[in-house]
Formats: structure tokens, C-alpha cells, sequence
């Protein structure tokens, strides 16, 4: 459509709430409508104003109601987008505070010295943070352990945390143990928490013995947390070396009597270094998590061990 004459140019007074109203006047030839004024507060009809009615600049912010005007310059869920917010342009003071607190929100700390204690890995032993398949006792993830034949042998634990320990101290100790059918189709075939210790034994000159937590058997297909202090478990610890009593290939012991064995009036055994493993004896396929020493739990995870 051309439009061959003046447009009509219509002002739109806001007035004041004392009084008045919206005036609206023409500046036009003859068959154009004659001016009116519409008292303040009558609502225009919808569609009454359009584009023909508007000159370029002749209405401001002032003459809009506050709640249109709110609704224009407001930010609503999803309406901003990488197309509408210039690079740099959105601080930390610009989010919104439950946004800011999780995004500044710290991760889990990691513990420093755990890993494969790999002077006692042999063969084709593996022990490996990472995810299970299965509702693991803590967190999300376990330390799985393999040792695809008798020859192989998988340690995974810490040399430098729990250096200097005493073994009479320790008062609260377990893991939590997943191994399955197989496993014990092969014997007593579960995984171990080792520690390395002085034994200090009276009549010995050993400086060094691994203290052996070798569980019977738990339920195949599940998690089993296992209490190492609890004596019910039967004869389940044992030491490394000929001289050494509770012997890990003889007469083994409960906690009990490990602890009286190694408090035999001199000085007290001390801990060189903690691990949870598999081997030498079968073929093993399962994992560990949840390892309890003391007033701390160890949670293994893909990305590594917390305590808490």
C-alpha cells in the first residue's frame, strides 16, 4: 500500500495521576478523525494504535505503563543465550547465588601416596581405581583387583601415611569385600589387608614381618563388609617369616592373639606400610572399597582415595 499523504502523527501524554487524560490529536487534511480526548484510566481498544498512527520517536519509556515497561527490559528463564550476551560481559556478581555457590563449590580432596606398592606386585597382578558395575558400599566407584593366575599378586596401599603407627594401637580396622562364585570355586580365595610392621618380638632379630588380615570366604555376588578385629572370624591373621608366632603358613591367629603374640614386653611392633591386595595362591576377579583404619574411612574411586 503507498501512502500518498502525511502520516498521522499521534502524541501520547501520560498524565498526571491528579487528573487529566490521554489526549490524542492529528495533524492532518480533513478526512482525518477529529481529535479526542480519552479519560485517563479508559483502556485504548486492542489494536486501536498501530504503525500508521506512530511517528518515529514520539513515545518514550515515561509514557508506557511501568508494569509493560518491567516486562521489556526484565531478564525470564531462557531468554538469554549465547546470541544475546556479549563475551565477557556476565560477571560472578551477575549469577544468581545458588548458581554461584555451586559453581564455586569445592571437589573432594584426593589423598597424596596411594597407589600400587609395586615391590610387592608380581607377575600380572592388577590393582586399579575405577567404576563397578555395582552398588559400591561408598561413593561411586572401588579399588577392582586381578590376578589372572596363582602366580600373580596385586598390592595397592600407602608407604608413607601410616609409617610409625603402633600395631597396639590400632583399635577399628576392615574393608568391604566384593568377590563372586568363581573366586570361591578356587579355595579360600579372598583379598587381603597387609601391613608391613617391625615386629619388635622379643628373642628375634626380624626388623621386618607382613601382618596378614586373609579372610575366609564372604557371600559370592555381594558387598560383605568384614570386621578384621572381630575374633568370630576365627584363626584369620597370620605373620611373615619362620620365627615369627601366628605364622602366616602355620598356626594363624585371631586379632586377639596376634596383639597379645606381639606385645610380648618389648618394644612395641610398628607399621611401615598399609595395603589391601591379592595373592600368591588363586586366580582372582572382584574388588575392595570402604577400608576403615582407625577413626578414618578410605573410599577408593575412579579418580582416586578420600577419607573422611
Amino acid at each position: 500500500m503507498r501512502i500518498t499523504k502525511k502520516v498521522i502523527a499521534v502524541s501520547v501524554a501520560v498524565v498526571a495521576a491528579a487528573g487529566g487524560g490521554i489526549l490524542v490529536s492529528s495533524s492532518a487534511d480533513a478526512a482525518e478523525p477529529t481529535p479526542k480526548t480519552i479519560a485517563a484510566g479508559t483502556p485504548l481498544g486492542q489494536g486501536s494504535i498501530t504503525g500508521w498512527h506512530l511517528k518515529d520517536g514520539t513515545i518514550y519509556g515515561a509514557d508506557i505503563n511501568p508494569d509493560v515497561v518491567k516486562w521489556f527490559t526484565g531478564t525470564w528463564d531462557n531468554t538469554v543465550t549465547s546470541n544475546s550476551v556479549k563475551d565477557g560481559a556476565l560477571g560472578e556478581v551477575d549469577l544468581n547465588a545458588a548458581l554461584k555457590a555451586k559453581l564455586n563449590a569445592s571437589g573432594p580432596t584426593y589423598l597424596k601416596h596411594w597407589g600400587p606398592l609395586n615391590r610387592n606386585v608380581l607377575g600380572n597382578g592388577r590393582s586399579e581405581l575405577g567404576n563397578t558395575s555395582t552398588a559400591a558400599p561408598l561413593g561411586d566407584g572401588a579399588l577392582n583387583i586381578d590376578t589372572p593366575s596363582a602366580a600373580d599378586k596385586a598390592s595397592f596401599g600407602n608407604e608413607v601415611d601410616f609409617t610409625g603407627d603402633l600395631v597396639k594401637d590400632i583399635s577399628k580396622l576392615g574393608v568391604s569385600v566384593y568377590t563372586t562364585g568363581e573366586n570361591a570355586a578356587r579355595g579360600n580365595n579372598m583379598p587381603s589387608i597387609t601391613f608391613e610392621i617391625n615386629p619388635h618380638i622379643s628373642g628375634s632379630t626380624r626388623t621386618y614381618s607382613s601382618m596378614v588380615f586373609a579372610p575366609n570366604n564372604s557371600t559370592s555376588n555381594v558387598w560383605t563388609a568384614l570386621d578384621a578385629t572381630d575374633d568370630s572370624l576365627g584363626k584369620v591373621w597370620g605373620l611373615t617369616g619362620a620365627d615369627m608366632p601366628c605364622n602366616i603358613n602355620g598356626a594363624r591367629c585371631t586379632w586377639t592373639e596376634l596383639q597379645a603374640a606381639l606385645n610380648d614386653g618389648g618394644e612395641d611392633a610398628a607399621v611401615i606400610s598399609l595395603a589391601v591386595g591379592k595373592g600368591r595362591d588363586y586366580e582372582f576377579h572382584g574388588a575392595v572399597d570402604k577400608l576403615v583404619y582407625n577413626a578414618k574411612t578410605y573410599n577408593f574411586e575412579a579418580a582416586g582415595v578420600t577419607a573422611s
